[in-house]
């Protein structure tokens, strides 16, 4: 399905009922408040092009990326859109989803207070376990609880001091940045989570 169809489902069957997200690509979002992007994705990237996939999710800004990850996120469906007769219900049905179980892991992750204590029960499996110790302690951090912050950046550095892929080294590399920051100062580590939360928003083309 072209992208401009999928705007146009959106915009005229899912966004009325959620005024304050707004279009960006294939994505139904909000960026306001804290540095947390969250709302929903229509993924495309079905192997039947007339698929969509219809996932609700998270991403803090201030976690360095340069796409959209799901990994705090949940699948709300598979929506086969191969029929225009059948168009409304498809779309009637994926609004019931989304104001549902959509609306509900959005209220779980509305802010970085919200986001720090999701991941304390996130699923074990679902995502790996320094990710999900990288967003806890840059939320607490956000929140204003650096000592809980300090004691969950250390936690993750010793997870990874014996990195095993490049990935694991750039967040050791980070979060151990924002640990030697915060040694300094709590104003030294809100600093680089700010400049980080720019870039992503920027690498991410969130306008406004």
């Amino acid at each position: 399905m072209k992208l401009r169809e999928v705007q146009r489902l959106i915009g005229a069957y899912i966004a009325p009922s959620f005024p304050e997200l707004r279009l960006s690509g294939d994505m139904l979002v909000r960026w306001d408040g804290d540095p947390i992007v969250r709302g929903f994705v229509f993924d495309r990237s079905q192997a039947h092009k007339e698929m969509v996939r219809l996932h609700v999710f998270a991403q803090p800004l201030f976690v360095p990326a340069d796409v959209i990850y799901l990994s705090v996120a949940e699948t709300l469906g598979d929506f086969l859109f191969d029929d225009p007769e059948k168009e409304a219900d498809r779309m009637e049905e994926v609004l019931r989803r989304a104001e549902h179980e959509g609306r509900c892991f959005l209220e779980r992750v509305a802010d970085c207070c919200s986001l720090a204590e999701t991941m304390l029960t996130w699923p074990r499996g679902l995502m790996d376990e320094d990710l999900s110790g990288e967003i806890r302690a840059y939320c607490l951090l956000w929140s204003g609880r650096a000592d809980e912050a300090a004691a969950q950046l250390d936690v993750v550095i010793d997870q990874l001091r014996e990195f095993e892929v490049e990935s694991e080294l750039e967040t050791l590399t980070q979060v151990t940045q924002i640990r030697k920051a915060l040694g300094r100062s709590d104003a030294k580590a809100h600093e680089l989570l700010e400049t980080w939360a720019s870039q992503t928003k920027e690498a991410l083309q969130l306008v406004g």
